[in-house]
């Protein structure tokens, strides 16, 4: 009589063993185990070459640089032109918001969103006292410059421009008050 492997098992042995079920293998666990080190090694060495520059850019804390080319503003009953530039080396430009307030109302010059990798910007801005609502006295001309990065870093600024539509008078004075 032949003997039945199952018959030389304990119960306990014969309840869990089935004869398709595939026993664990510590070959296999340690080629799982290595393939993930590789690649762990591997995206390890991508980001510290390529990904460390990346993320520099991403998580810098450098806020963009404004340059406005003038001195002090002053405005009249013609427009003027501003020259600005922008410029952020990290992450970018993101967004640029230029607008005048003056007794309370702010009135939008201009308002820009920038793709991803734009680094600078020039641009030309005509401050037409008219167009905008302003009056006669002070108003505060702010700049706001945002970019890229994870923070959001912004640059802000606010320069008085004082408004005079009046135009001068000229007067001829008589020669015995000129010496």
């Amino acid at each position: 009589m032949k003997k039945n492997h199952h018959s030389q098992l304990t119960e306990e042995e014969r309840v869990g063993h089935n004869q398709f079920t595939p026993k664990p293998r510590p070959g296999r666990i340690r080629r799982f185990i290595r393939l993930c080190l590789v690649f762990f090694v591997l995206g390890a060495i991508i980001f510290i070459s390529g990904g460390l520059s990346l993320a520099n850019k991403v998580f810098e804390d450098d806020p963009p640089l404004v340059s406005l080319i003038e001195g002090e503003l002053l405005l009249g009953l013609e427009s003027k032109t501003l020259n600005l530039t922008l410029s952020d080396a990290g992450a970018g430009l993101d967004e640029l918001s230029v607008k005048v307030e003056q007794a309370g109302k702010t009135s939008k010059v201009v308002h820009k969103t920038y793709e991803f990798g734009v680094s600078q910007d020039s641009l030309q801005l005509k401050l037409d006292p008219k167009e905008l609502h302003l009056k006669e006295g002070r108003a505060e001309f702010q700049i706001s410059v945002f970019d890229k990065s994870f923070w959001s870093n912004g640059t802000r600024l606010r320069r008085m421009v004082l408004i005079d539509f009046e135009k001068p008078e000229v007067f001829i004075l008589p020669d015995h008050l000129v010496s």
